[in-house]
């Protein structure tokens, strides 16, 4: 599994160790008494975090003393998987985006500032 850091009570960032880290947040259902996990990818360069719609809202049967545990290794799983790739490659394609248009945008207020 990998390591996992304690955001807060139900919350932990998960480090991917390829440059990005996931966080995932449990929250209880009191009605059903289970937990549902959403994650967000991050780039650790970068002040932008992702939602992982395909996971949004993972139900799982923890305990309040298991939880955090659970959620680390669910991520660890799902990164053995490759389940990440497409968001990671989602995630450096918008970068590259935002660079091309910040390059663009620059382009043309130097153009008129001559």
């Amino acid at each position: 599994m990998l390591r996992y850091k304690i955001l807060s009570n139900n919350v932990v960032e998960v480090d991917l160790e390829n440059g990005y880290k996931v966080v995932a947040m449990a929250n209880w259902n009191n009605d059903k008494k289970k937990y549902y996990t959403t994650l967000l990818l991050h780039e650790n360069t970068v002040s932008k975090w992702d939602l992982i719609e395909d996971v949004a809202n993972i139900e799982m049967e923890s305990d309040m003393k298991s939880i955090k545990r659970d959620m680390a290794q669910h991520v660890t799983d799902l990164l053995a998987d490759g389940f990440f790739k497409k968001y990671i490659d989602r995630y450096e394609y918008e970068l590259r985006c935002f660079d091309k248009g910040f390059d663009i945008l620059e382009k043309v207020r130097n153009e008129t500032n001559d």
